[in-house]
């Protein structure tokens, strides 16, 4: 029989400058009730920068794309405006799916923001050893370099409180949903020169990632662009040291709070 394991991280608010937000701005969240579909090309965009830049390289990393039923339930979960996690998010074939929460204390949001400070633990997360630097945090890194994610989707809510909070002002909060199950007893993904192990699902290559053969022949999808994260894919070897600039993880006021869950099963 399988084991659920529920893992709960909460990192703590950072005010330096942020490269990303230097090109993005912040937004009013204050009557927010979904993404447009520019910050949904954004979150899928942002999503893939990150994934074609790990390090070690990966044999297999796929290239995600949005799926609508996973941000439906993204979406309804921020709705509720609870601030807390979805026990077991499930829909259709997929059961026990990653999530990551991302809060905003106030009402100015940057969707992109959440997806890059999951991205600046990458400097504590061992490969090798396949844990986080001792003391550190850097399961959201895991989540995001999981390479069996193929899909994803996520949903926005401006609440004028959250019900599961100490913190009683207006938030803006964001949920987003991963269809694959996380199993804790791998990395999360295997080293290997790009595309080396890409899968018969996924058998065409671009950019490191490996990609859907339609996709990939409708030259859609993620164009290999790097410019917003500030990490170039030929650099992406000293990436620990070379995310100086973009440290941020919430609000430049340095007010916001992430989360994620990871679901996982052994057996």
């Amino acid at each position: 029989m399988d084991l659920l394991y529920v893992m709960t991280l909460v990192a703590a608010c950072v005010t330096m400058g942020s490269a990303l937000t230097e090109r993005v701005p912040y937004k009013d969240g204050t009557s927010k009730t979904s993404f447009t579909t520019e910050e949904i090309t954004n979150l899928v965009y942002i999503h893939n920068a990150y994934r074609s830049v790990v390090q070690p390289t990966a044999g297999f990393m796929a290239e995600v794309e949005w799926d609508a039923d996973i941000a439906a339930l993204a979406q309804e979960w921020a709705n509720n405006c609870s601030g807390a996690h979805r026990p077991n998010p499930s829909v259709g074939n997929w059961t026990g799916m990653g999530e990551a929460l991302y809060t905003f204390f106030g009402n100015s949001y940057n969707e992109l923001v959440a997806v890059e400070a999951f991205y600046n633990e990458s400097r504590d997360y061992n490969y090798d050893t396949g844990v986080c630097t001792a003391g550190k945090v850097c399961g959201h890194y895991f989540t995001l370099a999981w390479n069996d994610t193929i899909k994803i989707g996520c949903g926005i809510r401006g609440c004028p409180a959250l019900t599961n909070s100490s913190y009683t002002g207006f938030a803006v909060f964001i949920v987003c949903d991963y269809n694959a199950k996380y199993r804790l007893n791998r990395k999360a993904y295997k080293s290997g020169p790009p595309c080396s192990a890409c899968t018969t699902t996924h058998p065409k290559c671009r950019y490191n990632l490996c990609v859907r053969e339609e996709l990939f022949n409708q030259q859609k999808g993620y164009d290999g662009n790097t410019t917003l994260i500030g990490i170039s894919r030929n650099s992406a070897g000293n990436l620990p040291f070379s995310l100086g600039l973009i440290i941020s993880t919430s609000l430049l006021l340095g007010l916001g709070k992430l989360q994620v869950i990871l679901v996982g099963y052994t057996g």
